[in-house]
């Protein structure tokens, strides 16, 4: 069986069991795709609170997205981006760091509300040219350990409470970000901006900051008069 569908050519086999499958398994990340558009032309955001979604399927959608009028979907991508929604606003985060990275359509990742949210593992290397615009991204409370921030310009971002364990920061703008109470356990900060930013109360033990500027002359930790948990003073080997 042959279907066209959007300048895709989609193949239905027969198996031996006599059911109907795709004949290759990137088709189901297509099919996805579509799911996951129409959910942003109805507004159905919920829908979006999905795991387990493949890169491959957001390529699709961001390929669907140049296609169709792009307005209705915006609206439900600027819905998730604004209010948070559990599952569905991580989802959109991901496709709006694919978008920048591809020229798909996408609003301004700037302002994401992501209070609370599970970023574990994720990986943002923007190549440039400039810094990726991610000010005032909301992580209060949100679990983003074992992540990694290559060239963001994170000024005004907010990790209080955060788990940012085993986190790396590359080349960013962390100018006027907070910190407090976030755990940074064994963290590294490397060549980051870091002019006002607030780590007062966070747990630093084996983090590093490397060759950071704005640190207000103490370049590997915190700037001077910011206070940690007086437990790990003695255990940060910055």
């Amino acid at each position: 069986w042959i279907i066209l569908k959007a300048s895709v050519l989609v193949l239905l086999v027969r198996g031996n069991n006599d059911q109907f499958q795709f004949a290759h398994s990137s088709l189901q990340e297509f099919f996805l795709a579509c799911y996951l558009r129409r959910a942003l032309e109805e507004s159905a955001l919920t829908n979006w609170a999905l795991g387990g979604v493949s890169r491959e399927t957001l390529d699709f959608l961001g390929q669907f997205l140049q296609e169709w009028p792009f307005e209705r979907a915006r609206t439900g991508l600027v819905s998730l981006r604004d209010t948070y929604h559990p599952g569905a606003t991580e989802l959109a985060f991901r496709y709006v760091l694919l978008a920048q990275s591809k020229g798909y359509p996408a609003p301004p990742a700037a302002g994401f509300q992501l209070p609370g949210a599970d970023l574990w593992g994720l990986e943002v290397d923007h190549p440039g040219p400039g810094l990726l615009d991610l000010t005032n991204l909301n992580l209060k409370g949100a679990r983003v350990a074992n992540t990694f921030w290559r060239r963001c310009r994170l000024s005004g971002a907010d990790f209080s409470s955060a788990d940012a364990g085993r986190g790396e920061w590359q080349d960013c703008d962390l100018s006027g970000s907070r910190w407090h109470g976030a755990n940074l356990e064994a963290g590294l900060f490397r060549r980051c901006a870091l002019s006002d930013a607030e780590y007062s109360d966070a747990w630093i033990h084996r983090a590093k900051w490397l060759r950071c500027s704005g640190a207000k002359g103490a370049e590997q930790q915190p700037a001077t008069g910011q206070t940690c948990r007086p437990e790990l003073q003695n255990g940060h080997t910055g």
